[in-house]
């Protein structure tokens, strides 16, 4: 036996949606050491 119920209308945003889904470690400002030219 089931019963059916409609879809409870939820708000939904873009901003805040993936809060804490990301740990971030260390330093991402720091650069690689990796050479690269730009200029290509």
């Amino acid at each position: 036996m089931a019963e059916l119920k409609p879809i409870a209308d939820e708000t939904y945003s873009l901003f805040g949606c993936l809060e804490n889904t990301v740990k971030v470690t260390g330093d991402i400002v720091e650069g690689t050491g990796e050479v690269w030219c730009a200029d290509v």
